[in-house]
């Protein structure tokens, strides 16, 4: 065979190789002087020397090179399909340990993390299809089954506190995986309180607009208003039903009158302006009618009366500005008849008068010729005499006076030297001497002071310091002698009335709004001390 081709297949010899490059034939070498296979068997029997013929052995190579390349394609199909056989079908054992400890893992959320919601999602990954179990309080307590992407996703409920959840792949305690949540509630929200009811509330309307009225709780349980604003009517509201009615008219119209419940149930009116008025009159609740009594012996007004223990009614001072009187009379309801009853040590208008528990009757402050006083006397019904007792610690008229439940009397606002005032003082009867206590919260005058069940005083409107109408309130507590706010008004007001009710609520009627204004046409509110402030 020639040397320039491969006495294998029959390929051309490239000039200078050793190999044949399409059957890897080794060419022999100068030395051996021919040319076979590396490690190729003996030449079978039969076969010339020189091997088969040139083209056969060219055959044999084409067949040799197309059955390799068959195989190797087969064997790349076949592999294929066994790894899509094996993704698809395959369920791995749970159980088996085969799986390692690293095939279960927590996404999230973090080991140790603390949450204030009491429901969690738990992310991990795991081998596809497995089954991931929770394990708490010694049970299974949740299961999951990882994707074929390996994901898997657990809803797990928490308790209250530290929560030490442990995963497995099944039952396999190689495969665990512990999960620390702290569950911590968020704060509760505090219920937001119900707002307190307001203390003061309108009520039925009254039918005259009234202003430096009086109002008298009578035995009935119905409060009489009369007069003011220099009307003759009167009318009667009902704690009930909140509304007024019309009951008969007074003989004479007046205001800066005083009205005085007498001992058999009618109550007497005295006095008052416009203009300056000696007449009294008396109602009837029974009848609802007005008759005229005895005339006073002196006409006036601004003046203070006072039901004494026999029965008698004690008027004191008045008369218009600016002369006071310094006279005093009594009137008797046996012989509605008046009678002198002395001089005051000083004559005094605007000013208040209060019966003490031993009998006798403590008037204070007003105007006197030159201002405000500071002075104060008692008038003694047995004696009937005037005695000067201790003076006030700042001279104040307009202001109130109430007899507390430990028998001191608390005076409190007025207007004094420079206006309206803020200060308080009580008045002991024991030793006839004055002693300051907490102030008001405001200053005012010509306000409302009602002493109710619990023993606070309530203080309500009046004008302030600068003239305005107050619609503010508040309360005195006599234990510790300070005042607290009691709420407002739904109106500002002057010159009204407070009454103190059956049920302990308060009536405020009338009144004026404000300096210059008219009188607050039908106006009345209740204050509820149980309410509120």
């Amino acid at each position: 065979m020639a040397a320039d081709v491969c006495p294998q297949c029959g390929s051309p010899r490239e000039p200078g190789s050793t190999v044949c490059g399409t059957c890897a034939f080794e060419f022999a070498t100068a030395a051996e002087g021919e040319a076979r296979p590396t490690g190729s068997p003996s030449e079978p029997p039969g076969l010339p020397p020189d091997g088969p013929p040139a083209g056969m052995r060219r055959r044999w190579g084409r067949i040799a090179f197309a059955v390799g390349a068959v195989v190797l394609g087969l064997g790349v199909v076949l592999g294929v399909l066994w790894n899509l056989l094996d993704q698809g079908d395959a369920q791995p054992d749970a159980s088996s340990p085969g799986i390692a400890a690293t095939g279960l893992e927590i996404v999230h959320p973090q080991d140790g993390a603390v949450v204030r919601t009491a429901v969690v999602q738990v992310r991990g990954t795991a081998p596809a299809g497995a089954e991931i179990i929770l394990n708490r309080r010694s049970a299974p307590d949740g299961r999951a089954t990882a994707e074929a992407d390996g994901e898997w996703l657990m809803t797990v409920e928490l308790e209250v506190g530290v929560n030490d959840l442990l995963f497995t792949i099944g039952s396999d305690p190689a495969t665990e995986k512990e999960l620390r949540i702290t569950y911590q509630p968020p704060a509760a929200t505090p219920t937001p309180a119900e707002p307190a009811p307001a203390p003061w509330t309108t009520t039925g309307s009254v039918a005259g607009a009234r202003v430096d009225h009086t109002a008298t709780l009578l035995p009935t349980g119905a409060v009489l208003l009369a007069g003011g604003s220099g009307l003759a009517s009167a009318e009667l509201y009902d704690p009930g039903s909140g509304s007024s009615t019309a009951t008969g008219e007074m003989s004479d119209p007046r205001q800066y009158h005083t009205a005085t419940l007498l001992t058999d149930g009618t109550m007497l009116v005295a006095g008052g302006t416009y203009p300056l008025l000696a007449s009294a009159e008396l109602y009837d609740p029974s009848s609802g009618t007005w008759t005229a009594t005895g005339e006073m012996i002196e006409a006036r007004a601004h003046h203070s009366a006072t039901l004494l223990r026999d029965g008698t009614v004690l008027v004191a001072g008045g008369g218009s500005s600016p002369d006071p009187l310094v006279s005093a009379e009594l009137y008797d309801p046996s012989s509605g008849s008046w009678t002198a009853a002395g001089n005051m040590a000083e004559a005094r208008r605007f000013h208040t008068a209060t019966l003490l528990p031993d009998g006798t009757v403590l008037l204070a402050g007003g105007y006197g010729s030159g201002g405000a006083l500071a002075s104060a006397e008692l008038y003694d019904p047995g004696s009937g005499s005037w005695t000067a007792t201790g003076g006030m610690m700042e001279a104040r008229a307009g202001h109130t006076a109430t007899l507390l439940p430990d028998g001191t009397v608390l005076l409190a606002g007025g207007y004094g030297s420079g206006g309206a005032l803020a200060s308080v003082e009580l008045y002991d009867p024991g030793s006839g001497s004055w002693t300051t206590t907490g102030g008001m919260i405001e200053a005012r005058a010509h306000h409302s002071a009602t002493l109710l069940r619990a023993g606070t005083v309530l203080v309500a409107g009046g004008y302030s310091f600068s003239g305005s109408g107050l619609a503010s309130a508040e309360l005195y507590d006599p234990s510790s002698g300070s005042w607290t706010s009691s709420g407002e008004m739904i109106e500002a007001r002057t010159n009204h009335t407070a009454t103190l009710l059956p049920d302990g609520r308060v009536l405020v009627a009338g009144g004026y709004s404000g300096p210059g204004n008219p009188p607050l046409a039908s106006s009345a509110e209740l204050y509820d001390p149980g309410s509120g402030s």
